[in-house]
């Protein structure tokens, strides 16, 4: 499909309360003359207050005055307009804040199963445990509730015109109908307790506080709310009073405390100890982050509150595109498409979707197609040496005295994460499937607890994020990803033959004929249910998890890929861009995201790494022999242990600054990245329990080996070999911009990143821009030709030059790159393997480009590899139809002419990348 308006490129933008709107309008000339046609925005509607990313939303229909003013955000749009620019903008359509910011959330805990948004989030109100029924959990105490009464930790305030439960920053509404028993319980006026002048007046707005729950009736609630609040700012006497009855609910003595806790009966939600979450829960959480509560966009009324503002700016023409959040988590997906496909026909939209390796986007979806997490590991991986796999693999396994089977890993992290943090989430499955299997002749003899232990191997072995089966939609690829998951899980419980013989039934959509109508409607709603739950598994046990603990090679530990897998050849990466640009010509070409584990630079600079195995087996071997003084035995055993110990390793050669001293803020990032690693792997510590030795020891570990005094062996060889590394690594990173902007799909460029982007993981990756300099090297002409890559190779002003000129020949040669053909080039010669080129043509247009990897062997560091010399008889094979055609190098404007095999020496002459045009 087309949309009416395709972008040239895109620039992700990550607003912050310190970088708003005004921010924004300061650079969006200089993104103009970068190339840049749309301004990618990162969520810009009303989130919790500081937050950082925006996708904790408290209300859709706000704009988050943190950034700015709505008449701000709409001046800015304008702008944007008038530059002939466009705005992609990222939508949250899965979850909010569980927050007393949230409007929405607040009648809900006010009203609990009578408000009118019970049915915006995604509760489960009819829920197996008493504690639980018509009531929503609340799991945020930081230690058990009736120890938090105990300790005074929970308060009873009055703020905000509502009476509320404090538990240090966080409130909860008391219902309406409790403020009885807090305020009094006198309906006849007599409560001598009150001034008699006063009393009525409180009273009567009591009872009001009393009435039922009908439309009406809230608008009741809320004047009434204001009576009490007004009498209460009014008169001091009324003051004292109700401030003397809140006091007799305040914790921490035996009469507060049984109040308190009698009061606590009465409300719509269950206030809980954080860990209670892991195992019983009644709402749908983003992943297993508890203070995100996932809504119902499948609901008419919940999908026009969450897009009514946004898709107001897209009527107008000021927003163009879509970027929909986490699609995986909704409860029908392509559903949801069409209904937004509807709403903004000729929208450019995108979805956030991990494919595995060999999964498409289904072809059907109503949008252009992914963020670009597919291009991102394709591309990364193609400069990933597939001949080191295993040298590499046997290093890992020496030094870390470990023999991992990514796979069986895979699947113990998907058990360790079931049991610590989605146990809940999997009880409510199997008690949903179990309410309909009773109704199945099939299903009659099945247990919670033999459904529950099948249910949990299914989705251990489930094979990719998630399915998309629904009522009228079930296809071959979706079969073939249920059928490895329950061969899998049959092999390693045979003994439940019977049950995984239901569940097979179950999600295949293959309910009986004895089912009733409404039976079977509930069945379908429980697969689709099934779906929602496989995707953060995946993402908690892979991304989460094993990313950090398989280190064999951590370039490939990037967010949506497969580390089992050590690269792919030109000929698997031909054929993924080709079947991508057949089905969805206009998805992104991503490098980097908010989201990913490393910058795009550093990946590019650790991938150097895998054509040196044996250099950087050397290397390590004799780092770990000058440290061993800095590791630290605890209760016997190393701290950090070798597996830390190595990707500390990877993390500073994939960093580390060439060209600059060592200074506490590069310290302090790599300690906030070492801690997030340690904890992520949840091997020796973890985020739910710390453990604060290893902890220490590890960070001890960092300090040390980064102190000029206590390690400068060690820091002089990282820096040598660093050195080494970063000059192949830069020509990876130059080489990949250039790919990125001329193969087929829409160039991404993530905030910053024109620079040099030797970033980790968030936070680190969301660090400000510094945009003057930015600006300056444009403005000042540093950005007018290569000579610099010449003479100063590491200047990160060669990545901007190389970035803007890339931009301008694609918007010179606009429709060539949209739409234009791709047809691999045949290499042959001594350095085959080394070269990377393709056609693309349209309308009688053509662009041939060529790119150099793995270039390690054929030059030193501070050696460029160009020329007949270096690549001897290497030469590329040109298709017939382009025989005696002129080719002019885009960079250097020196012309060739297409023999039967041209030279790569030759078009190599003074850069080991060109872009040719083809001129007759």
């Amino acid at each position: 499909m087309k949309a009416t308006i395709v972008p040239d490129a895109t620039y992700r933008i990550q607003f912050t309360p310190q970088f708003g709107f005004r921010d924004v309008f300061e650079i969006v000339t200089y993104l103009r003359k970068l190339g840049i046609s749309h301004i990618y925005a990162s969520p810009v509607t009303r989130s919790r207050r500081g937050s950082t990313h925006g996708y904790d939303v408290c209300d859709h229909n706000e704009i988050n005055p943190e950034l700015g003013t709505i008449e701000e955000f709409e001046k800015l749009l304008n702008f944007v307009k008038k530059q002939n620019m466009g705005w992609i903008q990222d939508i949250v359509p899965n979850h909010m804040a569980y927050s007393h910011q949230n409007p929405y959330l607040v009648d809900v805990l006010e009203y609990g199963i009578s408000s009118k948004y019970a049915d915006f989030f995604d509760i489960t109100w009819n829920h197996q445990y008493e504690s639980m029924r018509n009531r929503l959990l609340a799991p945020f105490l930081g230690k058990p509730y009736g120890q938090c009464i105990a300790d005074g930790d929970l308060k009873l305030v009055y703020e905000f015109k509502r009476l509320w439960v404090a538990y240090y920053d966080q409130r909860y509404p008391l219902s309406p109908f409790s403020y009885r028993t807090v305020l009094g319980d006198s309906p006849e006026g007599t409560d001598s307790s009150y001034p008699g002048s006063w009393n009525r007046n409180l009273i009567n707005a009591l009872n009001g506080l009393n009435s039922g729950v009908s439309p009406p009736a809230v608008a009741v609630h809320a004047h009434m709310r204001e009576t009490i609040y007004d009498l209460y700012t009014k008169d001091s006497e009324i003051q004292v009073i109700i401030d003397n009855r809140i006091d007799t609910f305040q914790t921490g003595n035996a009469y507060g405390n049984n109040c308190f806790d009698k009061l606590m009966q009465q409300q719509n939600f269950r206030l809980a100890y954080w860990k209670i979450a892991t195992e019983e829960l009644n709402y749908r959480r983003f992943f297993t982050v508890s203070d995100l509560i996932c809504i119902k966009p499948e609901n008419e009324q919940t999908f026009e509150l969450t897009h009514s503002l946004i898709l107001d700016f897209v009527k107008k023409n000021l927003i163009n595109g879509l970027r929909i959040d986490h699609i995986d988590g909704l409860f029908n997906p392509f559903a949801y498409l069409e209904q937004l496909r509807s709403r903004v026909p000729d929208c450019f939209i995108v979805v956030e979707k991990i494919l595995d390796k060999h999964e498409m986007l289904p072809s059907h979806w109503p949008v252009q197609g992914t963020t670009g997490y597919d291009f991102l590991n394709h591309l990364g991986y193609l400069y990933c040496d597939t001949r080191s796999e295993k040298k590499f693999t046997n290093f890992y396994e020496k030094v870390t005295h470990t023999r991992h089977d990514v796979q069986d890993l895979l699947q113990q992290k998907k058990r360790l994460i079931i049991g610590k943090h989605m146990a809940g989430d999997i009880d409510n499955l199997a008690n949903l499937i179990l309410r309909i299997s009773d109704i199945d002749l099939m299903g009659r003899d099945i247990t919670l607890y033999a459904l529950r232990r099948a249910l949990v191997e299914v989705l251990v072995h489930f094979p990719v994020y998630r399915t998309y089966i629904t009522p009228v939609t079930f296809n071959n690829h979706d079969a073939v990803y249920i059928t490895k998951a329950l061969s899998c899980a049959r092999e390693t419980m045979p003994e439940q033959e019977s049950v995984f013989m239901f569940i097979e039934r179950f999600l295949m959509m293959q309910g009986g004929s004895d089912l009733e109508k409404r039976f079977d409607d509930e069945w379908k709603k429980a697969v689709m249910r099934f779906q929602q739950f496989t995707g953060p598994l995946m993402a908690k046990g892979f991304e989460d998890t094993v990313f950090y603990i398989y280190n064999r090679h951590v370039a490939l530990n990037e967010v949506g890929g497969w580390p089992l897998h050590f690269g792919i050849t030109a000929t698997d990466f031909h054929l993924f861009i080709s079947k991508r640009r057949s089905l969805h010509p206009f998805a992104m070409n991503a490098t980097a995201t908010h989201d990913t584990k490393r910058g795009e630079d550093t990946r590019a600079r650790l991938q150097v790494l895998s054509e040196i195995p044996a250099e950087w087996a050397k290397q390590v071997t004799l780092w770990r022999k000058y440290n061993t003084p800095h590791i630290i035995k605890h209760n016997g055993k190393p701290q950090p242990d070798s597996n830390d110990e190595y990707l500390l390793y990877q993390t500073l050669t994939g960093t580390f600054p060439v060209n600059a001293d060592i200074d506490n803020v590069y310290k302090n990032r790599v300690k906030e990245y070492m801690l997030k690693a340690i904890r992520e792997a949840k091997v020796h510590t973890a985020w739910i329990k710390p453990d604060e030795v290893y902890e220490k020891n590890v960070i001890g570990f960092v300090d040390a080996v980064l102190d000029n005094e206590k390690s400068p062996l060690f820091l002089d060889s990282l820096r040598i070999f660093c050195k080494k590394i970063t000059w192949h690594g830069i020509l990876n990173s130059l080489s990949q911009v250039i790919l990125k902007v001329t193969l087929p799909g829409l160039p991404d460029f993530y905030q910053g990143t024109e620079f040099w982007d030797f970033s980790l993981v968030d936070p680190d990756n969301r660090r400000p821009v510094d945009y003057k300099k930015r600006m300056a090297c444009l403005e000042n002409g540093q950005t007018t030709g290569l000579d610099s890559l010449l003479t100063d190779y590491y200047n990160e002003n060669n990545k901007a030059f190389l970035t803007k000129r890339c931009l301008d020949c694609r918007s010179q040669y606009r429709d060539l790159f949209r739409y234009g053909s791709y047809q691999p080039l045949t290499v042959k010669g001594v350095y085959k393997s080394k070269i990377v080129g393709f056609v693309r043509s349209f309308n009688g247009q053509t662009i041939i480009i060529v790119i150099a990897r793995f270039t390690t062997d054929v030059s030193k560091a501070g050696q460029l590899p160009t020329g007949r010399l270096i690549w001897q008889d290497t030469r590329i094979c040109f298709p017939n139809m382009f025989k005696e055609s002129i080719m002019r190098n885009y960079f250097t404007s020196k012309e060739h002419v297409v023999s039967d095999s041209t030279l790569v020496g030759d078009i190599f002459e003074t850069y080991p990348f060109a872009v040719l045009i083809v001129t007759n």
